[in-house]
């Protein structure tokens, strides 16, 4: 099975796995699963890293960080196609959501 994971799903899964669900850990644990992290999360990722000083217990760098993604939680960083840019620009924000600017 494919997963698309959260930013707050991978900051679990990297950092203390023990804060995830018990089936969600049990999932993302099958050998058969393959995990993916938008591009967008990352980014997510490294401003946590480099303005919170989140996973510096962990990393050296913000790169090294980048580098573990694939290399040591196998999750593969999906990149934002220009396709998907374009279709995002077109969604309506949702009225009650909105805020004056």
């Amino acid at each position: 099975m494919r997963y698309l994971l959260d930013t707050n799903i991978f900051i679990y899964l990297s950092t203390d796995h023990d804060k995830l669900d018990p089936n969600v850990y049990s999932i993302l644990s099958e050998p058969d699963t393959l995990m993916y992290i938008s591009a967008e999360s990352v980014r997510e990722l490294i401003v946590a890293y480099n303005n919170k000083g989140w996973g510096n217990k962990q990393w050296k760098t913000a790169e090294d960080m980048v580098r573990s993604i694939e290399e040591t939680h196998l999750v593969e960083i999906l990149p934002i196609q220009k396709e998907v840019m374009q279709t995002y620009s077109r969604l309506r924000i949702n009225q009650s959501m909105s805020h004056k600017y």
